[in-house]
């Protein structure tokens, strides 16, 4: 392997505005081929039959275009100060049941600069602090 790659390193230095070209013509070509037939790009995927899709839809049927919106929720405690680990164990004990009942939305906790404080996400759900 290290050979070729010695000769491929080789050729290329000597030769190196012909490999320039070629991975400009293959770029140009790569280039066209999606303009051509790539179709649109989106940052967005649904799959169907899904319990989000479901619940999304249901949202959006029952709220209209606001029905896919999202919100976050931040725990803090009212004094400013880092969660107590006794905090951090009500607020987890809280999700879990919510994530328990029958269609609940996608959530994700995640500790935000390295202190205790919790975010969640939810989907249309509104902004709280307890």
């Amino acid at each position: 392997m290290a050979a070729l790659l010695d000769r491929l390193g080789r050729f290329s230095a000597r030769h190196r505005w012909s490999v320039v070209g070629a991975w400009v013509l293959l770029l140009a070509i790569a280039g066209g081929a999606f303009a051509l037939f790539g179709g649109t790009l989106s940052s967005t995927f649904d799959i169907p039959g899904t319990a989000t899709d479901k619940v999304t839809t249901q949202l959006e049927r029952e709220l209209g275009k606001v029905g896919g919106a999202t919100g976050t929720i931040v725990f803090r405690s009212a004094d400013g100060t880092a969660l107590s680990s006794a905090q951090q164990k009500d607020i987890a004990g809280l999700l879990d049941r919510i994530d328990r009942k029958k269609g609940s939305p996608r959530r994700s906790i995640r500790t935000t600069h390295g202190r205790s404080s919790r975010r969640t996400r939810r989907s249309s759900s509104p902004r709280r602090s307890s």
